[in-house]
């Protein structure tokens, strides 16, 4: 077993850390980019391969930072840049809708998309949810 990351693995890793630099979550605690490494680690963990991990590491650039297609391009893969694009499709109109509305909008924009993409969003909401779920444990209702 490798103990080290993967060169894919570790671009995505710095270039989502760079782009993502001083952004907080909504809690005001804690750094946004924990959020897409634990997208990432959620993928490892159940085994996807390298590049699946690195789009993890880092679905929330094309939707929450500048940063261009031609880095993400040029620190990772084809297949990497390919399995985000999909996530970043109507963002900017979703914001205003319903939680219905965006789910809907959501599975439309998704249903073309390749299986793989559709696991990183799964992992993206598994975190989420996890997420909420402390917060209960901790505040209460």
């Amino acid at each position: 077993m490798n103990m080290f990351f993967s060169p894919i693995i570790e671009n995505a890793i710095r270039l989502s850390s760079y782009w993502h630099h001083g952004q907080m979550k909504s809690d005001g605690v804690f750094e946004f980019v924990t959020h897409p490494m634990a997208v990432g680690m959620i993928l490892s963990r159940a085994g996807f391969d390298d590049e699946i991990v690195a789009a993890g590491i880092c679905h929330e650039l094309l939707s929450h930072t500048d940063c261009p297609k031609e880095e993400i391009l040029n620190v990772t893969s084809e297949r990497v840049l390919y399995l985000l694009e999909p996530l970043v499709n109507g963002k900017t109109y979703r914001r205003k809708q319903s939680w219905k509305q965006i789910k809907s909008v959501v599975l439309k924009d998704l249903k073309p998309s390749p299986w793989e993409t559709k696991a990183i969003l799964v992992a993206d909401r598994i975190h989420v949810i996890r997420g909420l779920m402390e917060a209960l444990r901790e505040q209460g209702l």
